[in-house]
C-alpha cells in the first residue's frame, strides 16, 4: 500500500522529546510503531525533555564540526558517565575522537546538568 505522505525534513530529536510527543496522542490512535516507540522511549528515556535540550545545545556550541547532530542526541539520550561509554555512543561514527575531546564533550554534559 502506498504511502500519501511527503517527507519534507528530517531532524534527529532527544527521546524525550518523542516519548512527551506520543504521550500526548490517544493511544488507541498509535499505528503499531508508534506504540512500540512509545514503549522504548518510556523504557529508555534518562533525561526530561528540558534536561535533554540543555545537553545538546552545551554539545553543539562545542563546534566540534566531527561531532554530528545524530550522535548528539545519542548523548543526550544515552548521557555516558565516563569515555568508555562516549566512545561506545560513537562508535558508528566513522571520525575518531581525541582524548581531549571525549574530555570536553563529558565536562559539557556534566555541565548541562547543573
Amino acid at each position: 500500500m502506498a504511502s500519501h505522505y511527503e517527507i519534507i525534513s528530517e531532524k534527529y530529536i532527544p527521546l524525550a522529546t518523542v516519548r512527551k510527543v506520543l504521550r500526548k496522542r490517544n493511544k488507541t490512535d498509535l499505528a503499531y510503531e508508534q506504540k512500540m516507540a512509545l514503549e522504548n522511549a518510556e523504557e529508555f528515556t534518562r533525561l526530561s525533555e528540558y534536561d535533554s535540550y540543555k545537553v545538546v545545545k552545551g554539545l553543539k556550541k562545542l563546534d566540534m564540526r566531527k561531532l554530528k547532530d545524530e550522535f548528539i542526541v545519542k548523548i543526550a539520550d544515552t548521557v555516558p558517565n565516563n569515555e568508555e561509554e562516549l566512545m561506545l555512543v560513537l562508535s558508528a561514527s566513522k571520525v575518531s575522537f581525541k582524548d581531549e575531546e571525549l574530555k570536553k564533550i563529558l565536562e559539557t554534559i556534566k555541565k548541562s546538568l547543573k
